[in-house]
């Protein structure tokens, strides 16, 4: 009877042991596996830019960061920022996957915004003596600017 009993036991703690430990297909589950990173993505200012993942395993949630802050609602295999402005050049994205085994992190992917140049203070005229220096400034915004004087 004690044999029964403590096979009966033994039966018991490993079923309940195992439950929770497979999915519904009888397969211990895996965490989950990035087959796709994030890529960088270059845009110019007021267009958005999309960020995709691919991923296996099952159970799959996504949650989306700009740096390491949660982007709130950001929880698709993809998202796509809202438009664009100089301050977002250089941001970088990533994205959490969590499944019942535990999280992934993807890479971070980069984001370039590309600013059109625009001459805020144009060069002024100048009158100078025979033989003196004249000096032109310029004022400008945009990304990545670089100049090129012409007489």
């Amino acid at each position: 009877m004690l044999r029964k009993s403590l096979a009966w036991l033994l039966a018991t703690v490993l079923a309940i042991g195992l439950t929770g430990c497979f999915d519904g297909d009888g397969k211990k589950p895996k965490l989950a596996q990035i087959t796709q990173q994030p890529a960088s993505v270059s845009v110019t200012a007021g267009a958005t830019a999309t960020f995709s993942v691919s991923a296996q395993g099952k159970g799959l949630a996504y949650q989306w960061q700009r740096g390491t802050t949660i982007i709130a609602g950001a929880t698709n295999s993809s998202y796509t920022t809202s438009g664009t402005t100089g301050a977002h050049d250089g941001a970088t994205f990533r994205v959490v996957i969590t499944n019942k085994k535990g999280s992934v992190t993807s890479n971070a992917a980069t984001l370039t915004v590309n600013v059109p140049p625009a001459i805020t203070t144009a060069p002024a005229d100048a009158t100078i003596d025979v033989g003196a220096t004249a000096t032109f400034s310029v004022a400008a915004t945009g990304t990545r600017l670089s100049y090129q004087w012409q007489r």
